[in-house]
């Protein structure tokens, strides 16, 4: 009763099983490439969105100075106004009623000789050998300390 099978017919079902063993681990590896390959792409992709990101932000810097360049222009165009002193003039005169002093508001000073106040340097013909001498003491003053 025993039938008759031929060995051959079973090893190559064992082939086979060993054939899905490598296919199992080819598939494994190429699995691994191709996360492999996402990441790698990923991480490509994050650094150029960071770059454009900087971009943006280096133009938008760039405008502010611009604008700020615009801005300092017309201030100093203001101020360059505003210094005039035409326009001081009339700006007293309209608002605030302000006028040049007639005749009899001027009032003149003279200082005289005579008053402590009034220092007068008469040109003395020693005052540069006075300095000069002070000079030489304190040189020999020096000297003299070592």
């Amino acid at each position: 009763m025993y039938s008759y099978v031929d060995e051959k017919q079973y090893k190559p079902l064992r082939k086979k099983k060993k054939k899905t063993k490598n296919n199992a681990a080819i598939k494994m590896k190429l699995f691994a490439s191709a996360l492999l390959l996402l990441c790698v792409c990923l991480f490509v992709l994050l650094r150029y969105a960071y770059i454009t990101q900087i971009k943006f932000d280096v133009s938008q810097l760039d405008k502010e100075i611009t604008k700020l360049h615009s801005e300092k222009q017309d201030l100093l165009i203001e101020l360059d106004k505003i210094k005039e002193s035409g326009l001081i003039e009339f700006e007293a005169q309209s608002k605030l009623g302000m006028v040049y002093p007639s005749e009899e508001q001027i009032v003149y000073v003279s200082l005289n000789n005579n008053d402590p106040r009034y220092i007068s340097e008469d040109i003395d013909e020693e005052k540069p050998f006075v300095l000069l001498k002070s000079l030489n003491n304190f040189l020999i003053k020096i000297y003299n300390m070592f």
